[in-house]
């Protein structure tokens, strides 16, 4: 297979604009990154650990990449592979992968002409991955079947990958969507390597008859995902309230000013007897986005594929339908269909229906075990990372006792996914022992 270098992939919904205002080519960074990898490859660097003997142009960066890993961890924004490299090893130096030559079931479903879905829930390192490996290895795979010079931004788009945007293609399985919209969505998916983004299982009823798939996905124990959310939403300006969201501004605008997304930090929340009672940020946002679902009509606006993304997350999807996804949301995903939209709560049924489709996934993996979920997909699609690859830093939240018990249904069967995942994981390490020794307690020295 020979050597496989990736590099970053423009994403042309990003915009940077000068001090006056003028707009810049949004991706001339990445252009720049895809020129310096491809003369890097040229001069065979690729095979060097160090870079010192290469072109100052092909071994520094300005200070920016310098900052801290976590600065990543909630960014908005795509990566580009010098960060990447800076999130996953430290080093302020591109992040490269070599071919291993044999490729695993994500790998194989490529080189068969299919496609990989990736089902990403919300807080579990998916733009990460997304813009670390999935873009950019796959967009090096396009360029060499192609013979040309990778160019950062060629393959976007249809020629790699579709982005699932939650209020458009991700509500495929919605009973409202119309069906000539269903036709138009076996012909979009007819040609990409990979559908990203928010997009529940099932999209694979809609491909073409005889293009292959594979599932890919990571899950995060849930309590921990459900407050990684909190705390990102309520550092927004639109609390990820949907597209009606400010209509329901009222409690969840007084939420900003009283909460300070920090933890271990309180709010003070509003009872409904007129009284305060001091409460953990998580418990008092989604309590406020209880009583917002209780101001929104029952119906679901209709479905549509063209519906188009908001820059701000959650800011197309319909808002009755974000804050029905506070409802075990990982089992709403893993099941998709109808019961993604299903109306709270979430029951038996829509939790069998998701174990069930987890047995039908190519790759799962643990936010929890990174490092080792990581190594299984990297071997999956048939890379190596050059260097060391290290898991990056996830914050850990205390689970504050009066959020379990005014939220915990709201986690209650994503429990049940969750261990199932790593049982799931577990049988995959099983068959990867260079991966098995990155798992979380096992000595460094032994690795």
């Amino acid at each position: 297979m020979g050597v496989l270098m990736v590099f970053g992939v423009g994403r042309l919904e990003i915009h940077h604009y000068t001090s006056l205002g003028e707009q810049i080519d949004p991706n001339w960074w990445r252009r720049w990154e895809a020129w310096v990898a491809s003369e890097q490859l040229r001069l065979g660097a690729d095979n060097s650990s160090s870079d010192a003997a290469l072109p100052w142009w092909a071994r520094t960066r300005p200070a920016r990449a310098n900052r801290s890993r976590k600065h990543w961890n909630c960014s908005l924004k795509p990566l580009t592979l010098w960060q990447c490299g800076q999130v996953f090893s430290g080093r302020a130096a591109p992040l490269r992968f070599r071919g291993l030559g044999a490729v695993g079931p994500l790998g194989r479903t490529l080189q068969g002409g299919g496609v990989i879905l990736f089902t990403h829930l919300r807080r579990t390192s998916g733009s990460v991955l997304e813009d670390c490996i999935l873009l950019p290895s796959l967009a090096a795979i396009v360029g060499l079947r192609m013979n040309r010079p990778l160019r950062a931004g060629r393959f976007t788009g249809n020629a790699v990958g579709i982005n699932c945007y939650e209020g458009g293609l991700g509500r495929f399985g919605s009973p409202s969507l119309p069906r000539r919209e269903l036709v138009q969505l076996q012909q979009r998916l007819a040609h990409p390597l990979l559908v990203y983004r928010h997009c529940p299982h099932g999209l694979h009823a809609h491909l073409l008859p005889q293009r292959p798939h594979a599932y890919l996905t990571f899950l995060r124990e849930p309590a921990q995902r459900l407050i990684s959310w909190a705390r990102l939403c309520l550092g927004l300006r639109s609390r990820c309230l949907g597209r009606e969201g400010e209509s329901l501004g009222g409690e969840m605008a007084s939420l900003r000013g009283i909460c300070t997304p920090r933890p271990g930090s309180n709010c003070s929340l509003v009872l409904a007897s007129g009284g305060h009672v001091a409460v953990a940020v998580e418990t008092a946002f989604y309590t406020a986005r209880d009583r917002a679902l209780e101001q929104l009509p029952r119906r679901l606006p209709a479905a549509s594929l063209l519906q188009q993304e908001s820059a701000t997350p959650g800011g197309s999807i319909p808002s009755r339908l974000e804050l029905l996804l506070d409802d075990n949301y990982a089992v709403r995903m893993l099941c998709g269909g109808a019961v993604h939209e299903q109306e709270r709560p979430v029951g038996l049924a829509g939790r069998d229906c998701a174990l069930r489709s987890l047995q039908r996934y190519a790759l799962v993996g643990l936010v929890e075990e990174q490092a080792a979920s990581v190594c299984l997909l990297m071997r999956s699609l048939g890379l190596r990372p050059q260097g060391a690859l290290d898991a990056r830093e996830i914050h850990t939240y205390p689970v504050a006792p009066d959020f379990e018990l005014a939220h915990g249904s709201k986690y209650a069967m994503d429990l049940a996914l969750h261990e199932a995942a790593g049982r799931h994981l577990a049988r995959q390490l099983r068959d990867s022992p260079e991966c098995a020794q990155l798992r979380v307690g096992v000595a460094p020295g032994t690795r």
